[in-house]
C-alpha cells in the first residue's frame, strides 16, 4: 500500500543518507511529503525558503517514476494552493541529467545558472514554476495525507 505522509520523522535523515548531505542539508525550517510503500520511503519532497510569494522544492526519489498522480498533486497542491505563493523554485546540479529531465517534465523552466556552486566546481542550474503553468493542481484540496501522529499511531498498532 502507498502511503503520502506530511513531516515523516526520517524523510531528511533519509534523503541525507542515500543523495548527501550536500542537496539535503537544510538550515531553516521545512516541510516534507514523504510517499511510503510497504513501511518505507520511496520518495520525498522537501520544502523550505517560503518568503511569502514563492517556495523552494527538493526532490528525492529512490527509483524514478515513482511519484504518481496523487503525490504530485500533494506536492503542488501544497504551495500553490494551501500556501497561495506564485511561485515555485528548485535547483538542480548540472550533473544531475535524470533529476534534469524530471523536473523539466514536471514543468519547471530553468531561469538560471550558478556556476560553479557544487562542492566538485560544477554548476547549479535554478529551475522555477509558476502557479499557472503547473498542470498537477488537485480538483479538490486538501489531498488526503496521514500526518506524523497518524503515522506513529500507525506503527503503534
Amino acid at each position: 500500500m502507498t502511503r503520502l505522509v506530511i513531516d515523516h520523522p526520517i524523510a531528511a535523515d533519509w534523503a541525507r543518507e542515500l543523495f548527501g548531505r550536500e542537496l539535503f542539508d537544510f538550515k531553516r525550517d521545512y516541510t516534507s511529503i514523504a510517499v511510503v510503500r510497504d513501511g518505507g520511503i520511496i520518495a520525498c519532497g522537501f520544502f523550505n525558503e517560503y518568503r511569502g510569494h514563492t517556495i523552494d522544492i527538493h526532490f528525492a526519489a529512490l527509483i524514478p517514476g515513482t511519484l504518481r498522480r496523487d503525490a504530485l498533486c500533494a506536492a503542488f497542491g501544497y504551495p500553490f494552493l494551501q500556501l497561495g505563493v506564485a511561485r515555485l523554485g528548485t535547483n538542480v546540479p548540472e550533473k544531475n541529467e535524470a533529476c534534469l529531465r524530471f523536473v523539466l517534465h514536471l514543468g519547471f523552466r530553468i531561469e538560471g545558472r550558478r556556476r560553479k556552486a557544487m562542492a566538485d566546481g560544477s554548476d547549479l542550474l535554478v529551475l522555477g514554476m509558476m502557479r499557472e503553468e503547473c498542470r498537477y493542481l488537485p480538483p479538490k484540496w486538501p489531498v488526503i495525507v496521514e500526518t506524523t501522529n497518524e503515522l506513529q499511531r500507525s506503527q503503534a498498532a
